[in-house]
């Protein structure tokens, strides 16, 4: 997947996110999304100085730093969707992330259980206190 972050290009392939100068096409950095080696990124999306991610059959976004490409934190959305639904509804199945998209100062999250969550971000767009605003929003439920 691809997703232009302020004047770079972000390039997903398996484990690993490519950061592109779309000018001379030279990769400027390479990072690991996953510690496990196997893998995929399947969405990007970014806001402000944060880039969030998503990985294959994974419950948990991964949020990174724009310009240090550092890592900042997780947020697994199992418990809220497991809330939402009622956990006697997930059965066998489990959470997965399958779209991912920032708009309106939002971050939209689809699951392959059809519940979309949509959750405001802070100001900053990094991420900061997204894990106490997703907690206080979905409380709401």
């Amino acid at each position: 997947c691809l997703t232009l972050v302020g004047d770079k290009v972000w390039a997903a392939h398996r484990n690993r996110i490519h950061v592109i100068d779309p000018i001379s096409l030279n990769i400027i950095h390479t990072l690991e999304a996953h510690p496990r080696k196997e893998s995929q990124v399947r969405q990007m999306a970014a806001t402000g100085l944060g880039v969030w991610v998503s990985i294959r059959l994974d419950s948990t976004l991964r949020l990174y730093h724009s310009h240090t490409y550092e890592h900042l934190q997780d947020v697994d959305i199992e418990p809220y969707v497991s809330k939402m639904l009622g956990s006697g509804k997930l059965g066998f199945s489990f959470v997965r992330i399958t779209s991912l998209h920032v708009s309106c100062g939002r971050l939209w999250i689809g699951t392959g259980n059809g519940v979309i969550i949509s959750v405001p971000l802070s100001g900053d767009g990094n991420g900061e206190l997204f894990s106490r605003i997703f907690h206080d929003f979905i409380s709401l439920f």
